[in-house]
């Protein structure tokens, strides 16, 4: 991925009792992966691609399969979580739909020179807030993520715990653990489409938008 630092969001705090001597050697191999991931990144762009395109299409795949996981989750295990993580999943379906819609519309636009750069980065940056609300788990210190965006933490934290969690781990809901643990592994999983060299083509950009549609359609997205 590529790491632009137009857009910056803030991250959930971990409490001081679980900055052990176990995550600060995490820490310290989370910014290892990271510094190894940003040159990949900027080294595989090619010369002429449009790094803010790539990273709309970086940001969207990543948030697109969070927002999902974590509202298909809600949906099956709703009886055994609190009422905060409920509140906050209804939250994120008031809007997500459209938040995602509006945002493709916004880079499809970009691409055709019909939208500014700012005003895709903004949709971005709404994005990047969904992803926030439905991380309901604490992951890499934020001292040591800092200027990265709620999706690049993501990323990185999926490169660093490959689907596991250390044990050091805390959440109000043990649950919680095991959403991070998958969701770990399905960014792992498109981690190959994720060091794009360019921005994707119109056939690329209509198997997405229908991979979009199909998602924000199922049951579980629906407010309710």
């Amino acid at each position: 991925m590529n790491f632009p630092d137009s857009i910056n969001t803030q991250h959930q705090q971990i409490p001081h009792t679980l900055i052990n001597t176990q995550q600060r050697i995490l820490a310290t191999t989370a910014l290892a992966a990271l510094t190894l991931l940003l040159a990949k990144g900027c080294a595989t762009l090619k010369p002429n691609a449009d790094p803010v395109a790539v990273r709309a299409e970086q940001t969207l795949s990543v948030a697109l399969l969070t927002v999902d996981a974590a509202l298909k989750f809600e949906s099956e295990n709703r009886e055994q979580l609190p009422d905060s993580i409920r509140e906050a999943a209804a939250a994120v379906r008031s809007n997500a739909a459209r938040a995602f819609t509006s945002a493709d519309d916004v880079r499809l636009a970009y691409k055709r020179g019909a939208a500014t750069e700012s005003k895709l980065l903004l949709a971005l940056t709404l994005l990047e807030e969904l992803v926030i609300q439905v991380k309901w788990w604490t992951g890499i210190s934020p001292a040591s993520m800092a200027g990265l965006t709620a999706t690049e933490t993501l990323v990185i934290e999926a490169e660093v715990y490959g689907g596991g969690s250390p044990a050091s781990w805390s959440a109000a809901i043990p649950l919680a653990i095991e959403l991070a643990k998958q969701i770990y592994g399905l960014i792992n999983g498109i981690r190959d489409n994720l060091r794009q060299d360019m921005q994707w083509n119109a056939e690329e950009d209509a198997v997405f938008r229908s991979r979009l549609l199909q998602t924000i359609t199922q049951d579980h997205w629906r407010a309710g």
